[in-house]
């Protein structure tokens, strides 16, 4: 059905009984239909409600937010951004912090998973990225591993998917 087959307006026994004069009606009626047939909507518009009960049933909270498009265009290029960001060599080294090369290292016992030396055999310990960052690797858990400083240096950035590096 195109708009101009809708007929725009109620007639007087649609309006019956609904405590609102014709003439009221009739004058809103017109003023809305007007503003919808002159601005129509064109743009893709989210409502998106999120509603919280904590588990003891104490507290709670609702909240509904309308996302009109140029927001998700903006907010879906802001996260682009920072999944960029994330991947970049840089970000992903600064993530090597001292707290993690310590659990790592305690993870692996404080050896060499490749040679299995350790400080007491007079070699320093590296924590290496099993799939280096120059090849897309991530600075998480999985991904680190103990290594001494000959094993490390000899690996460099090499990676073999099938794990023998």
């Amino acid at each position: 059905m195109k708009l101009e087959e809708v007929s725009p307006y109620a007639d007087k026994n649609a309006i019956k009984g609904k405590g609102v004069p014709y003439f009221i009606y009739k004058k809103i009626e017109k003023s809305i239909v007007s503003n919808i047939i002159l601005r129509p909507i064109d743009a893709p518009q989210i409502l998106c409600k999120s509603k919280y009960t904590s588990p003891k049933g104490k507290n709670s909270y609702y909240e509904e937010t309308v996302f009109f498009y140029e927001e998700m265009v903006e907010r879906f290029n802001i996260v682009c951004e920072k999944i960029e960001k994330r991947a970049t060599k840089e970000y992903q080294r600064k993530l090597m912090t001292e707290s993690l090369r310590y659990d790592i290292m305690k993870r692996d016992g404080f050896r060499c998973v490749l040679c299995g030396r350790s400080a007491e055999d007079g070699v320093k310990l590296h924590v290496d990225h099993i799939i280096p960052i120059s090849k897309g690797g991530r600075t998480f858990p999985k991904n680190l591993r103990t290594l001494c400083d000959s094993c490390n240096l000899g690996k460099s950035d090499k990676y073999d998917e099938y794990g023998e590096n």
